[in-house]
């Protein structure tokens, strides 16, 4: 994808708006926020331990409440846009 496409496409714009709306519900007021499994956030700079740990919690969750979904088919459906 070229860059002018990402910057004057507006599903991207409005892809983009989507996830600041989602950041915001979540209590995001700034950067580095990262939002796991639309359910949980990491605010702020933190140790990578506290960051792996929390990936690893997410993803224990994803897995036991979506057990019949791959990684490969969550990327397919839920990242669709990127590959456009």
């Amino acid at each position: 994808m070229e860059v002018n496409t990402a910057l004057t496409d507006p599903l991207y714009m409005q892809k983009v708006e989507s996830d600041s709306y989602e950041a915001q519900s979540l209590g995001a007021t700034g950067v580095p926020f990262f939002v796991l499994n639309r359910k949980y956030a990491i605010a702020g700079a933190q140790q990578p331990h506290n960051i792996l740990q929390a990936l690893e919690n997410s993803f224990a969750e994803w897995q036991k409440e979506s057990p019949q979904t791959t990684l490969d088919d969550f990327f397919a459906n839920d990242f669709r846009y990127l590959n456009k």
